[in-house]
């Protein structure tokens, strides 16, 4: 078993499948607590995509690429968190061999007292967050090789889906 790298001021979401509500429940939490705090969100994904126009990328390798948010209206889930008020919203395409090198740049990128909401399927067997959600719908089930606790949201209506957690006294919490 590898040894996980502890984040305590990331909140992971991952979900059973694409249309769970992952970014949704993700974009209330964030809308919420950036009235209080300043929050970032970290969207991962495995795919690579052709790029839009609003992502600023910021380091780019065989199989990984980080890129910053800059239009909260374009309609990506990024550009989503941005519109919710993230105060920074960071777009990664990696593929697995390559999490541990973002596992590296977030730990330098993100000081222990901001809170990250981290929305990634893959990056829960490389670090150890504050929190996690699994999000499902009814009609599927996963389990997650997660070493870690996590909170199962099982909601059949994806607009409806909400995170437990808030953030108090520099970590996350279960409300």
């Amino acid at each position: 078993m590898k040894e996980l790298t502890t984040m305590n001021n990331a909140l992971l979401i991952a979900g059973c499948g694409r249309n769970v509500g992952k970014t949704s429940a993700g974009c209330a939490l964030v809308k919420e607590l950036s009235l209080k705090t300043p929050v970032y969100v970290v969207k991962i994904s495995s795919h690579f995509h052709v790029l839009t126009d609003s992502l600023n990328v910021l380091t780019s390798e065989d199989k990984l690429m980080i890129a910053e948010e800059t239009d909260a209206l374009s309609g990506k889930d990024s550009s989503r968190y941005l519109d919710a008020g993230a105060a920074k919203v960071y777009y990664v395409q990696a593929r697995e061999e390559s999490l541990p090198v973002l596992v590296k740049w977030l730990t330098e990128k993100f000081n222990a007292d901001q809170p990250v909401i981290i929305e990634s399927g893959g990056l829960g067997g490389y670090i150890r967050p504050g929190a996690a959600a699994l999000v499902c719908d009814g009609s599927r089930e996963k389990k997650t090789d997660w070493s870690f606790n996590y909170q199962l949201i099982t909601e059949n209506e994806p607009s409806r889906v909400r995170l437990p957690f808030n953030w108090n006294n520099n970590r996350w919490q279960k409300r």
